[in-house]
């Protein structure tokens, strides 16, 4: 799940990255985070329904699902980086 997450030119953290910059946001994914995602993610399919990597596309939206909707509201560009610790918080697998 890493690799997919990470690997492909048009990845999914580089989409999310690039997406939060059209609204001025900084964003960057510490590794250990984008593992615990994969992990997550690997969690998550064992507990519901198995939909194998199409479960990275909802992990990164849920987790920044806070910072999209405010971001434009903020007064000046925000920046934000993932944190191990915020996503052992149960943010990630709602």
């Amino acid at each position: 799940m890493h690799r997919i997450l990470t690997e492909p030119v048009a990845n999914l953290v580089r989409q999310q990255v690039e997406l939060l910059a059209t609204e001025g946001v900084a964003l960057s994914f510490e590794p250990v985070a984008l593992r615990a995602i994969a992990k997550a993610a690997v969690e998550a399919n064992q507990r519901v329904e198995n939909t194998g990597a199409r479960r990275l596309h909802a992990m990164p939206e849920r987790i920044l699902e806070d910072i999209s909707f405010n971001a434009s509201s903020q007064p000046r560009a925000p920046a934000w980086s993932s944190r191990r610790r915020w996503l052992r918080s149960g943010s990630a697998a709602r």
